[in-house]
């Protein structure tokens, strides 16, 4: 049992030397043929630990492909010049050492063979083979032996150093295999004792071979290895201890009565298991074990690559849905191993005794807020005289006002506080340093700008919502000061006309369509202030839409108005918001006719004319007057502009709300004045008909109507 637990880390020790020297030294041939060699022996002392029907097949053939890996790598120490490629620099040492290579393989190569053949009569069952095949591993061992002497030999004062301690202990391995071949050969003894010396002799060569590979520096490079590499390393040997412990403990179990020894070793064995699986995802033993060995097997704490990288892909993993207060927490709570944390953050503009808020939590949430303020933070501040980094507060400077804290992180941009974290107790107990402060400061600096671009954002966006309401909320007020007008010229015609019953039944239509107005701006408030200002749109008939609006104005008195619809527009349809289109050709037939009964017009009293065309892509509405008119310079600097206007009273938002609908619609508005001459007021929409074939020209205002 004791050689087979030998044999068994043995192999383990050789396979793990094999994958460091695999990882370190791969892009060197000479690495290459060490790990190969390495590993051959590793998988060979596994085979003769395992007793099973296929160790026992391929024990043989292990043992003897270890030998020949060996006398490749110890052969090609001593041609490594003959590796160069460029045949124009070549010497005639150089072509010496290619023949010596060449000539180690062949040797190989025709051992191989031999062996191959003799174990394939071996197990074909012809009498006396297996004493053959014993001979020929003897040969090989001689073979190693005699290179390894070679390598001392040949190699000077600085080389044997690198090679002693990988060259002393196989040498010690095959002269004591050497010995037990020719005790087998010669006179037919074989023992379990001088079995077990072997596997003890073979344990003992791991240490002395590590150092020895270590030493060899056959990759030449010095040995670097991450701190995940050296924690998934320690776990993986420590686990590999375990397991051989409790094996042999489970072993020695079996000396119990028979009726307990299996239930006894498997309630061992479960148990044992679920330990060992308990301690490796334990986070307090992972955090306890990385603190340990980055403090005394690096120079430095921390993998600053790692880290970051783990930082900024905390910071953008969004997959779970957690806001970025969230993920900003457990990325800063993450370099400290803390199992959670809270954030806390100041209003802008709030003052040095500004009170924290809390702002989001991970897996911790303080019963009250902390007592910091922002000047418990102003002696860590940076300052524009120099780089001074804000400064976490530990234990000590929060035991009296965040006694439930253990490290309060400030999140500082430019010269501004944006916030804190409060971290818990790490899971395993440590002390901040310089270098933990350092990484700390650059997290939190980091995480600040990220909190402090979403506030921006966030700002952004209320103010748009802000200018948004505020720009619908001024159309709404500009059309019911167009309905109050229109009420109050409906009241001033009723002193006159009022016991006229015609007169009473237009009035009573144009309030109920002043009423269904005003409700449908109510329900325009509503659906702003739910996110629905949208009115649907509807396919909506031109001309009829005109011909009901000029017919309703006419009977409110005033100046009259007339329509003229080309035949080729008059089934043209639009697809509209109904209320808000109309009311768009009602504020531009007010304006029309209050300019006609401008008594400075030339034409005052005039009729306004209502036009209605077609270009090749849009309905063209042309609304004309004969008023004063209107300078080029207004008509580009001042007509469309909000909150400019020329009356008295007047919101200055009527021109440009019509525009602003007209373009939401895919049209526009444009503005055809001359002073003293009148203006037209083109409105184009698109029409769902195709255009007529010869549509009429709107590149001039068109003639009004005497």
């Amino acid at each position: 049992m004791i050689s087979a637990l030998a044999f068994l880390a043995t192999g383990l020790g050789f396979l793990g030397l094999a994958a460091l020297t695999a990882v370190l030294g791969w892009a060197r041939g000479q690495a290459r043929l060490l790990a190969a060699a390495l590993t051959l022996h590793g998988l060979w002392a596994v085979s003769v630990a395992i007793a099973s029907p296929v160790s026992w097949i391929a024990e043989p053939y292990l043992h003897f492909a270890r030998a020949l890996a060996w006398m490749v790598f110890f052969a090609g120490l001593t041609t490594t010049r003959a590796h160069r490629t460029d045949s124009a620099s070549s010497t005639p040492e150089d072509t010496a050492g290619t023949h010596a290579g060449r000539r180690t393989w062949t040797v190989v190569g025709l051992l191989a063979g031999i062996f191959l053949g003799l174990t394939t009569l071996a197990w074909a069952g012809v009498p006396g083979v297996w004493q053959f095949v014993a001979a020929l591993q003897l040969v090989a061992g001689v073979f190693v032996l005699a290179l390894i002497a070679g390598v001392l030999r040949n190699s000077d004062e600085a080389a044997r150093w690198h090679l002693k301690f990988l060259c002393f202990p196989l040498a010690a391995l095959f002269a004591y295999e050497l010995f037990l071949d020719a005790q087998l050969l010669g006179l037919g003894v074989w023992s379990q004792e001088l079995l077990e010396v072997q596997a003890l002799l073979n344990l003992v060569a791991v240490p002395v071979m590590a150092l020895g590979v270590l030493r060899a520096r056959l990759w030449q490079r010095q040995l670097q290895i991450s701190h995940r590499g050296a924690l998934y390393s320690t776990a993986l040997i420590a686990s590999g201890l375990y397991l051989l412990v409790v094996a042999a403990v489970a072993v020695a179990l079996g000396g119990l009565a028979p009726a307990y020894r299996l239930p006894v070793q498997v309630a061992f064995l479960f148990l044992t298991v679920l330990a060992l699986l308990a301690v490796l995802t334990s986070g307090a033993v992972r955090a306890g074990a990385k603190h340990f060995i980055a403090r005394n097997f690096f120079t430095r704490k921390y993998d600053y690559l790692h880290e970051w990288q783990r930082l900024l892909a905390t910071l953008a993993d969004d997959r779970s849905g957690a806001p970025l207060e969230t993920r900003l927490i457990e990325a800063i709570a993450n370099l400290v191993e803390a199992p959670g944390g809270a954030l806390y953050t100041y209003d802008p503009g709030a003052g040095t005794e500004a009170r924290p808020r809390l702002a989001g939590s991970w897996n911790f949430r303080p019963a009250s807020p902390p007592a910091l303020h922002p000047a418990d933070f102003e002696t860590s501040m940076p300052s524009r005289e120099g780089p001074a980094a804000p400064q976490p507060l530990d234990q000590a400077a929060l035991e009296t006002r965040a006694p439930e804290v253990w490290l309060a992180v400030p999140l500082v941009r430019g010269a501004t506080l944006v916030g804190f974290v409060a971290l818990p107790r790490p899971r395993a107990a440590r002390t901040i340093d310089a270098e933990d402060r350092a990484l700390i400061v650059m997290a939190a600096q980091h995480c600040a700008g990220q909190l402090a671009e979403q506030r921006m954002a966030q700002a952004s966006a209320e103010t748009r919502q802000f200018e948004r309401f505020s720009r619908h909320y001024a159309f709404v007020v500009h059309d019911i000061k167009n309905i109050v007008s229109q009420l109050a010229l409906l009241l001033k015609n009723f002193e006159r006309h009022g016991h006229d019953p015609e007169f009473r039944a237009d009035m009573t239509e144009t309030v109920a369509h002043a009423v269904g107005r005003l409700e449908a701006l109510t329900a325009r408030i509503q659906g702003l202030k739910s996110g629905l200002d949208e009115e649907d749109l509807t396919p909506t008939p031109l001309a009829e839409l005109l011909q009901t609006r000029v017919h309703s104005l006419n009977r409110e008195g005033g100046s009259s108005v007339e329509l003229h619809v080309d035949p080729a527009a008059s089934e043209l349809t639009a697809r509209l918001p109904h209320a808000r289109f109309t009311a768009v050709i009602d504020h531009l037939i007010a304006n029309a006719r209050e300019a006609v009964a401008d008594p400075a017009a030339e034409r005052s009293g005039a009729p306004v004319r209502v036009e209605l065309g077609a270009s090749e892509t849009a309905a063209v509405i042309d609304v004309v007057d004969r008023g004063c008119g209107m300078s080029p310079s207004f008509v580009d600097q001042e007509l469309f502009k909000p909150f400019r206007s020329t009356k008295s009273g007047g919101l200055g938002m009527g021109a440009y709300q019509c525009r602003e609908l007209a373009r939401e619609l895919g049209g526009d508005l444009e503005a055809l004045s001359t002073p003293g001459a009148g203006t037209t007021m083109r409105l184009s929409v698109p029409y769902l008909r195709a255009a007529p074939s010869a549509p009429p020209s709107h590149d001039e205002p068109l003639e009004t109507a005497s």
